[in-house]
């Protein structure tokens, strides 16, 4: 893409069109990481143009416009995570090689968390309300495309707060995807990806295992998911 094609516009979905925001964002960019709900979401990271090329940038829209948060750590793009406005993660991702880095947004300020077993950016990745406790990243490019799944929990109680834990493998190895959860932590969907080839191919995930679903009407890769 040429610089004058990465934007900051933001739009907004109504449950059957969209409209253009009057809020743009201060930083142009892509392959971010987003949060939340239309009328409290969040921005993270991302691509851009210009010195640095990746940011570490974190905008914070409450319906109408947007505001500057607490920079990120790790500067990186083709990363994934969600959550809360006020509790996010995010991991995995690219800054001249692909990442393991997970971190934590409280609503102010982002830690550090334990990292991915395997680096990779591009993944599906889906997050359980309320936010950072909970996490699942499946496929992705690390550097081929991979079949990987792995589960992050959060558990206040222990001396170990955090980890990532290994899940079941996808059926389709794939990067580019799209992900939706469902209410019930660890599980969710995986659709799309597998750049430059796109697949139409759909699986759901129990908590432990993938499985086979509808597809989606065409082939599409690096597509966005929600719900």
């Amino acid at each position: 893409l040429p610089p004058g094609n990465v934007t900051n516009a933001t739009e907004e979905y109504n449950g059957s069109s969209w409209t253009t925001s009057p809020g743009t964002m201060g930083t142009a960019r892509y392959r971010l990481a987003g949060a939340g709900l239309q009328t409290a979401a969040l921005a993270a990271l991302g691509y851009k143009y210009g010195s640095p090329l990746r940011t570490t940038a974190t905008e914070e829209y409450d319906g109408s416009s947007w505001t500057a948060g607490g920079n990120a750590t790790t500067e990186r793009s083709s990363l994934k995570g969600g959550g809360i406005q006020t509790s996010m993660l995010v991991f995995g991702g690219y800054n001249g090689s692909n990442l393991t880095a997970t971190e934590a947004y409280n609503g102010t300020s982002w830690s550090n968390q334990p990292n991915l077993a395997t680096a990779r950016r591009a993944m599906g990745a889906a997050s359980n309300t309320p936010g950072s406790t909970t996490g699942l990243c499946a496929g992705g490019q690390a550097p081929s495309n991979t079949a990987a799944t792995e589960e992050f929990n959060f558990t206040a109680n222990t001396v170990t707060g955090a980890a990532w834990s290994s899940g079941g493998n996808l059926l389709l190895a794939r990067r580019g995807s799209g992900t939706a959860t469902n209410s019930a932590n660890f599980t969710g969907l995986a659709f799309g990806g597998n750049y430059p080839a796109g697949t139409d191919n759909t699986e759901e995930y129990n908590g432990t295992t993938w499985s086979e679903q509808n597809n989606l009407p065409q082939a599409i890769t690096y597509m966005g998911g929600a719900g």
